[in-house]
C-alpha cells in the first residue's frame, strides 16, 4: 500500500500564478500529488483552490467502504454547519461536460455542490475524469476545470475496506466573468496552434487590411479567432475556397480556425493592417 499522505499546496504545483481578473489559470499538478482513504481527518483528503485566491474552495476525499467497492466524493471545503463564505450556494460542480464543451452555455448544472463516484471494482485504475466547475462572483459566473484519476487496489485483510489514492493531473480556471470558458481549455487561444504538417487551407493575403480568401478542399466553415480566444468574425460554404472579411477589426494577429466537410480542423494565423507601409 502507499504510503503517501498529502494535501495540496503552493509547494506541489508549478505554472501557478496568484489571480488576476482577466487571466486563464493553469496549473500542472506534480507526478505524485495524491491521498488514500485509510484513515480520517485533513490528511486524508485533498484541498483545491481553484482560482488561486488563497482560499480552498474544492475537498476531495476517498472515503472506504466494504463490498469491493471505493466512493470519492467532491464538495465544497466547509465545516457542515460554518460556511462564513457562502461557498456552499456559489459553487457548483458537473462531470457531463466533454473536452471542448463551453461551461457557459451548460444549464444542467444541478442544485448541489456534490458529486460522487462509486467504483465497484476489486482493484485497478479509474481513468482521467474531467469534472467542470462553476464559482459565482457578483458580475456573474466564472468557470474552471479539473482532470483526476483514481488508483484503488486490493484490500488487506481479505474482505476488509478497499482503499484507493486520488491521483491529480491537472486544472484550469478563467478569472473572467460569463468568459464562454471550454472543458479541457488551457489558454485564451484555445487550440491556435499552427501546424503546417497538418494543415490543408491556405490564407491569402497575409498581412490583408480586410477581405481573407481561404483556400482548400472540400471547406465547410471558417471562424476569426482573436487573441483572448473569442470568435469574432465566421462564415461557411462549401467547395474550395471561402472569403470573410475582417476591415471592421483592430490590426492586429489573428487567427483562422478552418473546418472541412469531413470535421478537420487546421489553424492558419493572419495579419490584420492599416494598409500603410513601414
Amino acid at each position: 500500500m502507499k504510503n503517501i499522505i498529502l494535501v495540496i499546496s503552493a509547494l506541489l504545483i508549478v505554472n501557478t500564478t496568484f489571480a488576476q481578473r482577466g487571466e486563464i489559470l493553469h496549473v500542472t499538478f506534480e507526478p505524485d500529488t495524491m491521498t488514500w482513504t485509510s484513515g480520517s481527518g485533513p490528511n486524508y483528503w485533498i484541498l483545491i483552490d481553484m482560482d488561486q485566491d488563497g482560499i480552498q474552495e474544492w475537498r476531495f476525499q476517498p472515503l472506504e467502504q466494504e463490498h469491493q467497492a471505493v466512493e470519492v466524493w467532491i464538495q465544497p471545503n466547509i465545516h457542515p454547519f460554518v460556511d462564513t463564505l457562502g461557498l456552499y450556494n456559489k459553487l457548483r460542480i458537473t462531470a457531463d461536460l466533454q473536452i471542448g464543451d463551453t461551461m457557459s452555455s451548460w444549464d444542467n448544472w444541478g442544485d448541489h455542490p456534490f458529486y460522487s463516484i462509486a467504483i465497484n471494482e476489486s482493484y485497478g485504475y479509474f481513468p482521467h475524469q474531467i469534472l467542470c466547475m462553476r464559482y459565482q462572483v457578483e458580475e456573474g459566473y466564472c468557470y474552471g476545470w479539473i482532470d483526476f484519476s483514481v488508483e484503488f487496489y486490493e484490500p488487506a485483510p481479505t474482505f476488509g475496506p478497499y482503499y484507493a489514492d486520488i491521483v491529480m493531473h491537472e486544472m484550469a480556471y478563467c478569472t473572467i466573468p460569463n468568459y464562454p470558458f471550454m472543458a479541457g481549455q488551457t489558454s485564451f487561444v484555445w487550440g491556435t496552434e499552427e501546424n503546417e504538417a497538418t494543415a490543408f487551407a491556405t490564407i491569402h493575403p497575409n498581412p490583408t487590411t480586410g477581405l481573407v480568401t481561404i483556400a482548400g478542399k472540400n471547406l465547410k466553415q471558417a471562424e476569426v479567432l482573436n487573441t483572448l480566444g473569442q470568435c469574432v468574425a465566421t462564415t461557411q460554404g462549401q467547395g474550395e475556397t471561402l472569403q470573410i472579411d475582417i476591415a471592421n477589426l483592430p490590426v492586429g494577429i489573428y487567427f483562422v480556425r478552418v473546418t472541412d466537410k469531413e470535421g478537420r480542423k487546421c489553424i492558419r494565423k493572419v495579419v490584420k493592417g492599416d494598409g500603410r507601409c513601414n
